[in-house]
């Protein structure tokens, strides 16, 4: 952005196919359309190791680095004059990049360090509850394994019902408040939330506290109220936006989701290392934990600088009331009956938190062409089905862990990790090789899912299905089939921002906030279902056949690698122009490729090249 730009606050054209975004992934929800050029369709995966090193030193003289001649825009002004504002405070005052990062890590590490020790300590509970001996000495008790894995996935399942209600109601009523009252006291409001949520768990496990099923649940279930780490990762990219120049964004919230990669990785080894000296205490993990969400909580009130600009703060507090008064009209409305107005009172604030839902059902394009409506739909799919085959298969493989191979705390938080870094390392080396290769054979096209996304997408799920399949078909005794397991998952992990760079390409610039909402809805859902079945599922059969559960999620990974086979490629963006852009006529677009070439991206530092066919 440069200063001399004229004052103004019209938006950009959003009919022009260079006015893109690129979002990074389902917890990325929050993002306004900016002005965003050609290369931030770029995918997340291509935006790190090497490929972030080019497009942040590498493309200065690109097209895209060039400074804008049209009018500045509110948000671009907003922007301006926070910067001016924020650079005469000191290094460590100032909003950036870096300091976010290093308070996102701290909350991230203190997440991921106490997850095998809980689960350890809480089925030791379980079994001092349930198993005859000495009650206060879950350790030395004998326990009737099986017994308590089924008491314990019924505790998970009722805590991940409560978290997923919970969390569903409250993501998008605390993102709001984000807008209304800063990023500042959303994550003061976080840490607090972490700290009681983990004194909590920590009291119904310890050996002294007698053991309560509903204590546990209600324990586990307070962090619901701080929306999780899901909220703290949407919250880090609203601040992000608010104090990152446009061409930057990708880049920063790359960077922001390495981070915490990195920290789902390293999380668990400082849990294992710190039972291991100290001589296999379980608990030594969560002491160390709430002093990293203290410090957290310090950190943001004394060093953090609200990001968000006043006048956005006030802009958003504007609309709140505008749509509250829009509803409070229904109450005054004389021509029905105060019950009949009560309930469509609270009819309308309820369908409020469900409204980014309609973003999915996209309209006709202007030609009545329905493909990108079918294309989005099958795209959303693709993402529940994904979900149910990764992360909703997650707790009841650990329960399988420790009940099949005795797994304890230190080979749980190895596992993690391995699963973690390894998805960090696919995301930096093997993706960008991948999708450089790809680029290689394929035309990348602006507004409509093409081959390299195809690819992408149908080699990603092939690797869960392979995943999933390998545990179901070998039967080890050491466990070396969950590491085959992980390798598989994670060639995976480019599937999400492929997805999601996906959408983009068909909705609304001015809608990819709402859009963002109506996604992190709908995997909220999903969580909130197929986990605590499956979780049911594995409470009943792991006496008989343990492995059943994966029947689920094995189903779903090969109806999503088949329901990629129904994406269809369409080369004539003039079939896909939305109504929005119906203004713009398709001669007045600019030109930005070669007359003749199929490929319509901008010459770039990593695009320059002899377009491909498909």
């Amino acid at each position: 952005m440069t200063e001399n730009l004229p004052a103004g606050e019209q938006e950009p054209n959003e009919g022009s196919p260079l006015l893109h975004q690129n979002p990074l992934g389902p917890d990325l929800e929050g993002l306004r359309g900016v002005d965003a050029t050609n290369a931030e369709l770029e995918f997340v995966v291509e935006s790190t190791g090497v490929a972030l090193v080019e497009e942040a030193m590498g493309n200065g003289s690109s097209p895209q680095g060039a400074p804008s001649n049209g009018p500045e825009t509110e948000e671009a002004r907003w922007l301006r004059e926070s910067k001016l504002k924020h650079s005469k405070l000191a290094w460590y005052y100032r909003p950036s990049l870096s300091l976010l990062c290093f308070t996102v890590a701290l909350m991230s590490l203190a997440e991921t360090m106490v997850a095998s020790p809980s689960i350890i300590l809480t089925t030791q509970k379980v079994c001092q509850g349930i198993s005859p001996g000495s009650p206060d000495s879950p350790e030395e008790a004998r326990c009737d394994m099986p017994k308590a894995q089924s008491t314990f996935s019924s505790i998970q399942s009722a805590q991940m019902l409560i978290q997923g209600i919970v969390g569903t109601l409250l993501a998008g009523k605390l993102g709001e408040l984000s807008d209304r009252f800063g990023r500042k006291p959303i994550f003061q409001y976080v840490g607090c939330v972490r700290l009681v949520s983990l004194l909590a768990i920590v009291y119904t496990i310890l050996p002294s506290t007698p053991y309560s099923k509903w204590k546990i649940i209600l324990a586990n279930s307070i962090q619901a109220l701080s929306g999780g780490l899901m909220l703290t990762i949407a919250n880090g990219n609203s601040y992000i936006t608010d104090c990152t120049e446009p061409k930057d964004r990708t880049i920063a919230i790359s960077m922001l989701m390495s981070t915490i990669y990195a920290c789902i990785g390293t999380g668990p080894l400082i849990g294992s290392a710190a039972i291991k000296l100290s001589n296999g205490n379980n608990y030594m993990p969560f002491v160390i934990a709430v002093m990293f969400i203290t410090f957290f909580t310090i950190f943001t009130t004394i060093f953090l600088t609200e990001s968000r600009h006043v006048n956005a703060l006030r802009q958003s507090q504007t609309k709140f009331r505008d749509r509250r008064r829009s509803f409070e009209s229904v109450l005054t409305n004389t021509s029905s009956v105060s019950v009949t107005r009560h309930g469509r009172y609270q009819a309308l604030k309820f369908l409020d938190l469900l409204s980014p839902l309609k973003k999915m059902w996209l309209p006709p394009s202007v030609h009545g062409s329905l493909i990108p409506r079918y294309t989005v739909l099958i795209l959303v799919a693709l993402d529940v089905l994904f979900i149910i085959s990764t992360t909703g298969m997650v707790v009841p493989l650990v329960l399988f862990a420790t009940y099949k191979y005795r797994w304890d705390s230190v080979h749980l938080g190895y596992f993690i990790s391995f699963i973690g870094i390894g998805r960090a390392m696919v995301l930096l080396i093997l993706s960008p090789l991948f999708l450089h290769v790809l680029k290689k054979m394929y035309t990348r096209l602006d507004n409509s899912v093409d081959a390299i996304d195809l690819m992408s997408l149908r080699t990603a799920m092939f690797s869960v299905v392979i995943s999933i399949a390998a545990i179901l078909l070998w039967d080890d005794t050491r466990g070396l089939v969950l590491l085959v397991f992980a390798v598989f998952q994670n060639l995976s992990a480019f599937f999400s921002p492929t997805l999601q760079a996906t959408l983009v390409k068909y909705c609304s610039k001015s809608s990819l906030g709402e859009l963002f909402g109506a996604i992190a809805l709908v995997r909220s859902a999903t969580m909130l279902v197929f986990p605590p079945i499956l979780l049911l599922v594995y409470a009943h059969t792991n006496t008989t056949k343990p492995k059943i559960f994966m029947t689920v999620p094995l189903l779903a990974s090969i109806l999503a690698f088949i329901l990629t086979f129904m994406l269809h490629i369409v080369t004539d963006s003039e079939l896909l122009r939305r109504p929005s852009q119906a203004s713009l006529a398709p001669s007045s677009q600019p030109a930005h490729t070669n007359k003749g070439s199929k490929d319509q991206r901008m010459s770039t530092s990593r695009t320059s090249r002899k377009p491909s066919s498909i």
